[in-house]
């Protein structure tokens, strides 16, 4: 009876170490779907706030200009004139530096348009 009560006890403890792992495993799971859900749910939270937040800047923006249509004339000419400032100037040069170029090639000089 010996070796059969050792057998019993071995598969005892094997059994408590399978149940074990399976519950460490269900932990984990649990955790993890836990997890998941949670980041899905504060994604979605976000989402509807900055929805909500863009509907209101949205609707704003456009009662201004439909009080104030003249500011958008007003703005479109401002920038126009900030981007005319920023544009590269390219460099024409002057009658006399065409002179001099000619006389010193001996070519007529090609100027860019």
């Amino acid at each position: 009876m010996d070796h059969r009560e050792a057998q019993l006890h071995q598969e005892i403890i094997h059994t408590r170490q399978a149940i074990d792992e399976k519950l460490a495993q269900f932990e984990h799971w649990k955790w993890q779907t836990v997890h998941e859900t949670k980041s899905t749910v504060l994604d979605a939270i976000d989402y509807e706030v900055n929805a909500q937040w863009l509907q209101k800047t949205r609707s704003r923006s456009f009662a201004i200009m439909e009080r104030y249509p003249w500011l958008i004339i007003a703005s479109g000419m401002l920038l126009g004139y900030c981007l005319s400032r920023r544009a590269p100037v390219q460099y024409r040069p002057t009658l006399n530096e065409v002179r001099s170029y000619e006389v010193t090639s001996g070519s007529p000089a090609v100027c860019p348009p």
